[in-house]
């Protein structure tokens, strides 16, 4: 149910951003990337949905409840260039927070949730868009 929702969650994310303000963003045709975020003892504790266009949006949600604290999103793009995509506070049940990316998404090859001393606490591997049939 969880994974539905953010599913449903990225496609308004992504038809809310191209239509934005009258006009439309440059969008890709590929889908959303979606990834489970795993923590280094391989535990699923969340999912990171990116969407593809300019901006490229990238959307985490957490699992679990135990979180709390401020943390660091890092992403680390195709040319090995990591990037920080913002600082967020956790707090409820499920956090989650969406940010715009500094490259389009297609150019995301893992996403890094950092904790205030700059560890590692959780991570996703993403797979490039498709430019076409395979």
């Amino acid at each position: 149910a969880a994974a539905a929702a953010v599913a449903l969650l990225a496609f308004g994310l992504g038809f809310a951003i191209a239509h934005v303000g009258g006009h439309h963003a440059n969008t890709q045709t590929a889908s959303p990337l979606t990834a489970d975020l795993t923590s280094g003892a391989g535990d699923v504790v969340g999912t990171v949905v990116i969407t593809p266009g300019t901006p490229a949006w990238m959307l985490m949600t957490l699992e679990g409840g135990r979180w709390s604290g401020t943390v660091t999103c890092q992403v680390t793009l195709a040319d090995g260039t990591v990037a920080t995509v913002g600082s967020f506070a956790l707090s409820g049940d499920y956090p989650s927070w969406v940010a715009p990316l500094p490259s389009g998404g297609g150019a995301v090859r893992s996403a890094h949730l950092l904790d205030s001393h700059g560890a590692v606490i959780a991570s996703a591997q993403l797979q490039a868009y498709s430019s076409g049939p395979r």
